[in-house]
């Protein structure tokens, strides 16, 4: 038996526990991180927002609640300032069973934003889409663009997108386009760059977020 342990110097919890000591007063930090409002993790996001030349940025713990946080980013400037003062976007297709508006999303068939890191092949894909999407992105209209090899039981991501979803409904103003770049179902493949940019122009022509 190997002891992966052995390299590592024993120590105590106290030990342990002096060593986070001495490096909070080194690196300054005076109060806990509460909610996002600690001086550390503010020194970061100031940090972040002056390397990328913005106002200001914003840690998320999780990848899950900062797709939440992009997607309604994206979608809210298509939104008229009385439906963002009521709290309902513009043009809204749908509606939840509280009555509450939603955006619409398009995504594809595939995407980590419905599926997570649970996505195996394209048997699972066929039948869970729709209660994965309700239950990862309850505040949204999910409609499915794009295509996959379901027949064969892989979620293979095409080389093509088009606006559209496969019961034939385009993207509109007010909707928001996901598109995954590399995509993960395919070992990291990627579109064309002149396809991207097409894509891009026909959503800022349609006022697609």
């Amino acid at each position: 038996m190997i002891d992966l342990s052995a390299q590592h110097p024993k120590r105590t919890p106290a030990e342990c526990l002096r060593e986070i000591a001495d490096f909070a007063e080194q690196a300054g930090c005076d109060s806990l991180d509460v909610y996002g409002k600690g001086e550390s993790l503010q020194r970061f996001e100031a940090e972040v927002a002056a390397l990328l030349g913005k106002e200001a940025a914003m840690f998320f713990t999780t990848g899950t609640a900062a797709q939440q946080a992009a997607l309604l980013a994206h979608a809210e400037p298509h939104s008229s300032p009385e439906a963002l003062v009521a709290g309902k976007p513009l043009r809204s297709p749908a509606s939840s069973p509280d009555g509450e508006r939603r955006f619409r999303v398009l995504v594809h068939p595939t995407s980590h934003l419905v599926f997570l890191d649970c996505l195996r092949d394209g048997a699972l894909q066929r039948s869970h889409f729709d209660d994965r999407a309700q239950a990862n992105l309850p505040d949204f209209e999910v409609v499915q663009w794009g295509s996959s090899a379901l027949e064969s039981h892989m979620a293979v991501v095409p080389d093509s997108f088009e606006l559209t979803s496969p019961g034939g409904q385009p993207a509109e103003k007010g909707d928001v386009v996901v598109i995954e770049l590399p995509q993960r179902m395919n070992g990291g493949a990627s579109m064309e760059l002149a396809h991207l940019r097409r894509l891009s122009q026909e959503c800022r022509q349609r006022g697609v977020g």
